[in-house]
């Protein structure tokens, strides 16, 4: 389920950005996904190529940052939009990252902790 501010969010017309969202969700953990776009197709019930409209459309509106990997994974930091754009020096938030969802997050520190939980 998509977080309510995305609901009230006008730029988003259409329901299925709201159910990429919320596969992208279901598929990661405290904010965090790694995902093909088939499956988030498949927990959205749309196409691939839908999914991929609807992910570089959250991103865009910045919903969620990604970074496109080799072999069709990619990686997902969902991001709290709380009517501000982060901390005092612009750093995005991370959703679900704490009990009130206020974790700053950088890009590479988001992907960096990726790679040190995915090591043997």
């Amino acid at each position: 389920m998509a977080p309510n501010r995305l609901y009230d969010d006008e730029r988003i017309t259409d329901p299925t950005t709201l159910a990429v969202y919320g596969a992208v969700a279901h598929l990661g953990r405290d904010g965090k996904a790694r995902a093909s776009y088939e499956e988030i197709g498949k927990h959205a019930r749309c196409s691939r190529r839908t999914a991929m409209r609807h992910v570089a459309l959250l991103v865009e509106l910045g919903y969620l940052l990604t970074v496109s990997r080799t072999g069709g994974m990619n990686d997902y930091a969902l991001i709290d939009q709380k009517g501000d754009t982060g901390d005092a020096r612009g750093v995005p938030r991370m959703a679900g990252g704490s009990d009130t969802g206020d974790t700053p997050v950088r890009h590479t520190e988001f992907f960096q902790t990726r790679r040190t939980a995915a090591a043997p």
